[in-house]
This record gives C-alpha cells, sequence and structure tokens, in this order.
C-alpha cells in the first residue's frame, strides 16, 4: 500500500465503496418501511421472527455497511490498494458485518420472544431443511468447473491482469501462479460458505427459518435463497475465470473489474425469481384450499 500521489481514482475501490453504501443506505432506511421481506434486508430467520428485530438489525447493519463504503471511497482516493487487497477487504468485511448482524439479532430475539407455547399448541423441533438431488449436482459441479479453468489458467502460464479499469486498460499484471492462488482461496472460502449454511438447515434451521413469512413464502424460503445465492456466484465467477483464460490465449478482454462486480450483484439477485415463483404457487394452494372450504 502506498499513497497516492497524483490522487487519482482506483475503479474496483470506488463502485466497491457507492455499492456498500447504496445497500448501507437501503438496508437502514427502505428495508424497515417494508418490513420483513425476501427481496431486501438482512434476511435470517432471528431478524423474521419479529418486527422489532427485523428493524433494529437492519438499521445498525446498513450504517455499518456505509462506514464500510466510505472507507473504500476514501481509500481508492488516498492509497494504492491492489484489487486483491480490496478483494479481501471486501469478503472479509461482508463476513464481519454478516456475523455482527447475526449474533444482534440473536441477542434481541431471544430479549423480545418468549417461546413458551400458548395453552393446549403442540409445539414439536423444527424440521430440517435440505436440498434436493439436482441442487446438490448444481452446487458441486458449479465448484468443479470453477477450479477446471483455474487449473486451466494455471497451466497456461501467461501473465493475468486483476485490474480492468472502465475504460478497459489492464493493469497490475500477475503470474498465472498468482491467480491460482488467489482464486483458488476464494473459491475455497466462498464453497466452505455454502456448506456452512447446508449444515445450518440441517442442525440449526431456527437460523433460516422464514418466520413471520412462512405462510405466504414458505418455510424454507430464506434457506433456498441464499443456498441458490451461493451458486449463482459460482456460475458468475466462472464466467470471469473463463473471460481471463481466454485473455491469455487471445489477448482479448471481455469485461472489466468493475462490470464484474456488477455482475455479481445482478446474479445474486437471480434467486429471488425463484421466491416470486413459490410466492406465487403457494399463493395458489391458498385460493384453491379457501375456495374447497368455502364448497363444503
Amino acid at each position: 500500500m502506498s499513497i497516492r500521489g497524483d490522487r487519482g481514482l482506483n475503479d474496483f475501490g470506488l463502485f466497491a465503496g457507492i455499492l456498500f453504501i447504496v445497500f448501507g443506505l437501503i438496508l437502514s432506511i427502505v428495508a424497515p418501511l417494508i418490513g420483513p421481506n425476501v427481496f431486501i434486508g438482512f434476511r435470517i430467520g432471528y431478524t423474521y421472527a419479529d418486527k422489532r428485530v427485523w428493524n433494529k438489525v437492519n438499521i445498525i447493519v446498513g450504517l455499518l455497511m456505509m462506514l464500510v463504503g466510505f472507507f473504500f471511497l476514501l481509500s481508492s482516493y488516498f492509497f494504492e490498494l491492489t484489487t486483491e487487497t480490496y478483494t479481501v477487504l471486501i469478503v472479509s468485511g461482508s463476513a464481519i458485518i454478516f456475523v455482527f448482524g447475526y449474533w444482534y439479532a440473536r441477542e434481541l430475539a431471544e430479549k423480545y420472544l418468549s417461546f413458551e407455547p400458548i395453552e393446549g399448541e403442540i409445539i414439536g423441533p423444527l424440521k430440517p431443511f435440505q436440498l434436493m438431488t439436482l441442487e446438490k449436482i448444481i452446487f458441486i459441479c458449479s465448484y468443479a468447473v470453477y477450479n477446471v479453468f483455474l487449473l486451466l489458467i494455471y497451466l497456461s502460464g501467461s501473465p493475468v491482469p486483476l485490474n480492468i479499469s472502465f475504460s478497459g486498460e489492464p493493469s497490475n499484471f500477475v503470474s498465472a501462479k498468482e491467480v491460482a492462488f488467489i482464486f483458488g482461496v476464494l473459491g475455497v472460502i466462498w464453497f466452505v460458505i455454502g456448506l456452512i449454511f447446508i449444515v445450518l438447515g440441517l442442525k440449526k434451521p431456527i437460523i433460516l427459518h422464514a418466520g413471520l413469512l412462512s405462510k405466504r413464502w414458505g418455510r424454507d424460503i430464506v434457506f433456498k435463497i441464499v443456498i441458490y445465492s451461493v451458486m449463482i456466484q459460482f456460475i458468475a465467477m466462472d464466467i470471469v475465470l473463463l473471460s481471463l483464460y481466454i485473455y491469455q490465449e487471445t489477448g482479448q478482454l471481455l469485461l472489466s473489474n468493475v462490470y464484474f462486480l456488477f455482475s455479481i450483484v445482478i446474479f445474486s439477485y437471480f434467486p429471488l425469481i425463484y421466491a416470486v415463483y413459490r410466492r406465487v404457487k403457494i399463493g395458489k394452494l391458498i385460493k384453491m384450499s379457501k375456495e374447497n372450504s368455502v364448497e363444503r
């Protein structure tokens, strides 16, 4: 890391900063106004359990994201941080915010909620959330393809640019070995995150339970969205690694770091299409159930 002499802007840091600030504003302002939903907000079982938990957690997590975003903006202007440094900061910052949000949501849920059953009500353990066979195959295959592209880049041996500006100018060239190491570590981290959520779904389903939204969206909708997001991220990263390999072989650039980061964000919201499908399907079932009860 060094201090910038020309006070230029690092495109990757600038975009990451704007992204964190925008998401922070959405979480701290929009999410509390809308209330518990499957589209935006800090979406885990504890925040879905009570509106007070939802509001407080989203506000504090949103403020933390904006703080991190302002740090990225300032660092992109005053310091020359490499793309891999920003990548590590984004991953570690996001992980810290998530862990804090989870802890804070759990503390509030235990404070506000009484888990004593109503008289005459039978309370049983939550059934575990599990992936279907096809979902397991997609999860494993997306990670396998990711590693195949890493191996191709490593075997090619040609230097790869880790920073590609808005204008498409490549810079910060590193060896194929370094790229394989950096993306290999990131891939392992992302794969482990996916496994953690799969285990949580089996062992601690309350963490990913839809709570207040269960009736209209299904109790496992949060679990499904999280796992699908991990799969989609791997698919997006597969495209990025493919583009880097093509650059090694042909010298042609397919997408910049900024477009890559933007595509990751867009891809991460694709699972919400599945959420809408589930909502419509459950809505039809509820409607049919009401119609049948009226006929009787």
